[in-house]
């Protein structure tokens, strides 16, 4: 995780604790880890579902949604991507 880091205390239920720390230990990894990068997807899928909502609203206004001036620029970046 590259930056300065910060604490947090969260308190599981034992079951929970328990599973999670089985999981740390089959990736061999440390349970710190396992939370972090749970917490990242949640991150992720959050960023991911407001960004479906708002191009769904574009699409609800799409007489004043003209988006066709960024095609070239997307296309720009989608190439770029690929190589």
């Amino acid at each position: 995780m590259p930056g300065k880091t910060k604490a947090l205390t969260v308190r599981l239920a034992k079951s929970t604790h328990t599973a999670v720390s089985a999981i740390a230990r089959r990736r061999h990894t440390s349970l710190n880890r396992v939370v972090q990068d749970s917490l990242e997807a949640t991150l992720k899928a959050e960023r991911d579902r407001r960004l479906y909502e708002e191009f769904g609203l574009l699409a609800e206004d799409a007489d004043v949604s003209d988006v066709s001036y960024a095609l070239a620029a997307q296309e720009e970046v989608m190439l770029r991507d690929e190589t």
